[in-house]
C-alpha cells in the first residue's frame, strides 16, 4: 500500500483528498494547489535529464506543460518502493483530436515547445541516450535481429510460423534495407546533425492524453518518453495519432500543419 501522505509530505504537502487517476498516479488536493504523484519505472537518470529540459523551457519561457516540484535538490523522491517524481496538476479538459480546436491547439503548443528546445542552451543538458543517427540505428537494428529471427526459423523450418516468417523474410528484408539506405541518402543525416549541435529534444509521445485543454490552449503532460530528436518526429507522429481512424483526413492535416507553421515554420 502506497502512503501517499508520507511521500507527500517530503514537499511539505498535507493531502485533503487523494484519488487515484490510473495505475502508479494520484490526484492530490491540498489547502494550496492540486498535485499530480507518480510512482515511476524511470531511472533516476532519466527523470534527472526531463527535469533539466522542462526547466529549460520554463527559463526560456514556455509554460504549457505541467511543472516538476523538487525535493531536497531532486526531481524525485526516491524510497524502498520506488521512485516518485510530483508535478503541478493542470486542470482542464481532456484532449480530443476529432475536435479540430483541440488538434490546432496542440499542435501550436508543439511549435512553441520546439522553438525553446532547439536554443543553443539545450547543448548544455546531458542526455541520457546518444542521438546521432537514432532512425538509421533502429532501422540497423531491425534488421540485425529479423536476420537472427531467420537463422533460427532455419532451424525449425518444419513449423507453420517458420515457414510463413521465410517466405515472407526476402521481400521484408528488401525493404528494410531500402528504407536505410533511402534515409542515409536523404536530408535526414545533415537535419540530425543540425539538431545535434543545438541540442534540439522532442516530447515524442504526443498523444491526445497527452494534451490538457484550459481556455483555448493545449498543455504537455507526461515527458516520460523525452529524447533529443528532430522536432519533425513530434509533428510526424501528432499527424499519425489523429488520423488513426482515417475521419476527416483533409482537415485534420491542414489544421496541424496550419497550426505548426503559424508559429514556427519547418
Amino acid at each position: 500500500m502506497v502512503e501517499i501522505g508520507e511521500i507527500s509530505s517530503a514537499w511539505g504537502i498535507v493531502p485533503q483528498e487523494v484519488k487515484t487517476v490510473k495505475d502508479n498516479v494520484w490526484r492530490i488536493k491540498a489547502v494550496d494547489g492540486e498535485y499530480a504523484l507518480k510512482r515511476s519505472g524511470l531511472s533516476p537518470a532519466k527523470l534527472q535529464f526531463i527535469a533539466e529540459a522542462q526547466n529549460h523551457l520554463t527559463h526560456c519561457g514556455f509554460q504549457y506543460f505541467s511543472h516538476p516540484l523538487f525535493c531536497g535538490g531532486a526531481p524525485f523522491l526516491e524510497r524502498e518502493d520506488g521512485i516518485y517524481p510530483l508535478y503541478e496538476w493542470v486542470a482542464g479538459d481532456r484532449c480530443d483530436f476529432d475536435h479540430l480546436g483541440h488538434l490546432r491547439a496542440a499542435a501550436e503548443t508543439l511549435a512553441r515547445f520546439h522553438l525553446v528546445s532547439r536554443l543553443p542552451s539545450v547543448v548544455k543538458i546531458k542526455s541520457h541516450k546518444k542521438p546521432e543517427l537514432r532512425w538509421v540505428r533502429r532501422i540497423s537494428t531491425r534488421i540485425e535481429d529479423m536476420e537472427r529471427y531467420a537463422v533460427v526459423a532455419s532451424e525449425h523450418a518444419e513449423g507453420f510460423f517458420e515457414k510463413m516468417y521465410l517466405a515472407f523474410y526476402g521481400p521484408m528484408m528488401k525493404k528494410a534495407s531500402d528504407s536505410r539506405r533511402l534515409l542515409l541518402s536523404s536530408e535526414y543525416p545533415r537535419l540530425e546533425e543540425e539538431a545535434r549541435k543545438v541540442g534540439s529534444f522532442i516530447h515524442y509521445d504526443v498523444a491526445a492524453r497527452n494534451f490538457i485543454i484550459q481556455d483555448g490552449k493545449a498543455y504537455l503532460i507526461d515527458f516520460d518518453y523525452c529524447a533529443r530528436d528532430l522536432p519533425l518526429v513530434d509533428l510526424m507522429r501528432l499527424m499519425k495519432r489523429s488520423l488513426k481512424y482515417g475521419n476527416n483526413a483533409e482537415n485534420k492535416l491542414k489544421v496541424i500543419i496550419e497550426g505548426n507553421g503559424r508559429i514556427y515554420p519547418m
